[in-house]
């Protein structure tokens, strides 16, 4: 079965949560699923900033992190780095080439197939300002 899941920052300033999206009244929260551990532990909220919430790709990097849209990775093999991005008009993920011709996109699904050793170097709303 899918897992669909969602990473964004928390408005207080505490990094990323992972889990579960909802908004309400004009506001973005996730929603952390702590049951996993035990089913005694309750699921946490937290507030998020909404133009952070990245959705998980289903897909894991050589060291076992999630890929998320708005991550940047790179290919250990070819030394590429790319932002996993959707692509609105073809309704797929891409890959968008920062270190190469910017303009080059390879389907996010081929990216992945082909090569094995990716990592998770960060997520765009990471960047340095």
């Amino acid at each position: 079965m899918r897992r669909i899941k969602f990473k964004a920052k928390r408005l207080d300033g505490k990094g990323w949560v992972c889990g579960y999206f909802y908004e309400e009244n004009g506001n973005t929260y996730i929603i952390e699923n702590r049951q996993k551990e035990s089913k005694l532990n309750r699921n946490l909220t937290y507030k998020v900033d909404h133009s952070t919430v990245c959705q998980f790709t289903g897909e894991n990097d050589m060291n076992g992190n999630e890929i998320y849209i708005g991550d940047i990775i790179s290919n250990l093999e070819t030394g590429s780095v790319v932002e996993v991005a959707w692509n609105d008009i073809l309704k797929r993920l891409d890959c968008k080439f920062l270190n190469a011709d910017t303009g080059l996109k390879v389907p996010f699904g081929i990216f992945v197939s082909r090569y094995k050793r990716i990592v998770v170097l960060m997520s765009k709303f990471d960047k340095e300002k």
